[in-house]
């Protein structure tokens, strides 16, 4: 039998959930388990929803991503995103490249 690639490894982790306690909550009420919930949210988030999360001084999902969820090239993808579009389409085009 053969091992898994180490990106194979990687990629198993990042679609698993993240453990209850590090669930990202947005500022909505919305909670987050993974890279497809946080999509899913954004798609319907209001702009000032996204703000509240996003803005010249933090990106929490960039934090989420990198730190909890282990994504690192996503969270390098997103570090300067500053729309709620483009961080769903970077975060779709990611998902749709490495997940699927």
């Amino acid at each position: 039998m053969l091992k898994p690639k180490k990106a194979q490894l990687n990629i198993r982790k990042i679609l698993k959930n993240a453990p209850e306690a590090k669930a990202f909550w947005t500022a909505d009420g919305h909670k987050l388990y993974n890279l497809r919930d946080m999509l899913n949210a954004l798609e319907n988030m209001a702009d000032d929803i996204f703000h509240a999360h996003v803005n010249s001084k933090k990106n929490d999902f960039v934090q989420w991503i990198k730190l909890v969820l282990g994504d690192r090239r996503l969270g390098r993808i997103l570090r300067w995103t500053t729309t709620r579009e483009t961080t769903v389409k970077k975060t779709k085009d990611h998902i749709d490249k490495h997940y699927i």
